[in-house]
């Protein structure tokens, strides 16, 4: 396997901070009782492994709310921020299955040992600290499904995961108030509570505190531009600090429509963010986009987060690069290709559904007209040539071991570019997706 095979498969960040802090845990936990002593008869594995999966999945649940904060720092810290949205889902699955284990154990120890008071494992009222776990337990699985199940509309989603700080402030006290190797253990006690408390002051910054704990840019909508019936590109100008940003960054932005603020969304800019201005461009997707679509007109205010990512901050140092935009995921590649210099030599695959759907060919076609032969437009239509595909990549631009892929567009699309052409040969490490969960 080459080097940059190897490089493609470490862990990220998130992923590396989510052994940690688990592996510390376990450790601490180990270092209480004699292994012989804690899986001595069946009553005694059942209660460790209610323990333990309690334990972990506190940990974990603390780490997914801490990474869920949008905060700059965090994306320094962490990685991108995109990657850390997804990194953030995985692990809080995982959170939720330990901390659903956690009580079918301890339901299935107690029947073992004939536990008197079983009402108490159950309803909640009867025991301060078991209310505590089952009141969490509750909300976490009804926020739960909701979000991997019935997938509400952004707005709502975003409200309703806001209650995730309460599933952990009362999992905290939970383990807090609960006879068991958290309470024995002082170092295990403040480790468990100390993350549960960094992950719930951190959520709470940026949920309830977010007016001062989240940096704001003010913007006015100056220019539209209707590309589409369905697509929209919006130029907005400073009214007072500007944003500044680099090539093929994202930034959440939200709208004073109707005398409210919209709910925040995230957008690729479509030009690098300057001191005079920044610009955007949006399909309708879903109720808030096609509100945005419908009433954001010249004058209207804006509040930005960001900016945030490095889709494409590899792009520079590449001699030869293929770009992939499936649909309006040709967005960040509207800035990243004013970059291109002199010595480059760039491939733009554009995959659309057919020509009414190619909004933004005519803005590529006029970049590879001013690039003098540096950029090849190439637009694929799927109702004329099928799905694009790996095969049809490689054939057409001869993928080298050095050169780079990036790709932009619905997941289906970019991970079966990614597996056909990490087929093929290309190192997974050369292929750069920029990937988003929001719906809009």
């Amino acid at each position: 396997m080459t080097q940059h095979n190897r490089l493609a498969f470490l862990p990220s960040r998130p992923t590396v901070t989510a052994w940690v802090v688990s592996g510390i845990a376990i450790l601490l936990w180990l270092g209480l009782q004699p292994l012989r002593v804690r899986f001595a008869d069946v009553p005694s594995l059942l209660q460790s492994m209610s323990q333990l999966s309690g334990i972990l999945g506190l940990v974990l649940f603390s780490l997914t709310l801490f990474l869920s904060a949008r905060f700059r720092w965090m994306e320094r810290l962490m990685g991108a921020l995109n990657r850390v949205y997804i990194e953030h889902h995985l692990i809080g699955a995982l959170a939720f299955l330990f901390l659903l284990i956690h009580p079918v154990i301890a339901l299935v120890y107690a029947l073992q040992i004939h536990r008197p008071n079983m009402a108490q494992l159950i309803v909640p009222g009867l025991d301060l600290a078991l209310t505590c776990g089952i009141l969490s337990l509750w909300l976490l699985i009804t926020l739960m499904i909701l979000t991997m199940y019935l997938r509400p509309r952004y707005g709502l989603w975003r409200k309703t995961h806001q209650y995730m700080g309460l599933a952990l402030f009362l999992g905290g006290l939970h383990g807090m108030l609960i006879t068991s190797d958290v309470s024995s253990s002082l170092v295990l006690r403040w480790y468990v509570l100390g993350l549960a408390a960094i992950g719930f002051c951190v959520y709470l910054a940026y949920t309830v505190l977010n007016r001062v704990s989240v940096k704001r840019y003010a913007y006015t909508v100056a220019g539209l531009h209707r590309i589409k019936d369905n697509v929209l590109t919006v130029d907005l100008t400073p009214t007072s600090q500007p944003l500044l940003s680099v090539a093929g960054q994202f930034i959440f932005i939200r709208f004073l429509l109707d005398g409210r603020w919209s709910e925040t969304h995230p957008f690729s800019l479509t030009s690098t963010a300057t001191e005079t201005g920044l610009a955007i461009s949006f399909k309708i997707l879903g109720d808030d986009t096609q509100r945005f679509f419908d009433l954001i007109q010249e004058g209207t205010r804006a509040q930005i987060e960001g900016p945030f990512g490095t889709f494409g901050q590899e792009l520079a140092s590449t001699h030869h690069a293929v770009c992939v935009a499936g649909g309006i995921g040709v967005t960040p590649f509207l800035s990243l290709l004013q970059t291109i210099q002199s010595h480059q030599s760039i491939d733009v695959y554009y995959a659309v559904k057919n020509t009414q759907e190619a909004a933004h060919l005519a803005d590529l076609e006029r970049m590879a007209a001013a690039s003098v032969g540096k950029i090849q437009i190439r637009p694929w239509y799927s109702e004329a040539q099928g799905f694009l595909t790996g095969e049809a990549i490689q054939k057409a631009c001869k993928l080298e071991a050095n050169d780079h892929v990036f790709v932009c567009g619905p997941p289906g699309l970019m991970r079966a570019v990614r597996s056909q052409l990490v087929r093929l040969g290309i190192a997974n490490l050369q292929i750069h997706s920029e990937e988003f969960s929001l719906d809009s």
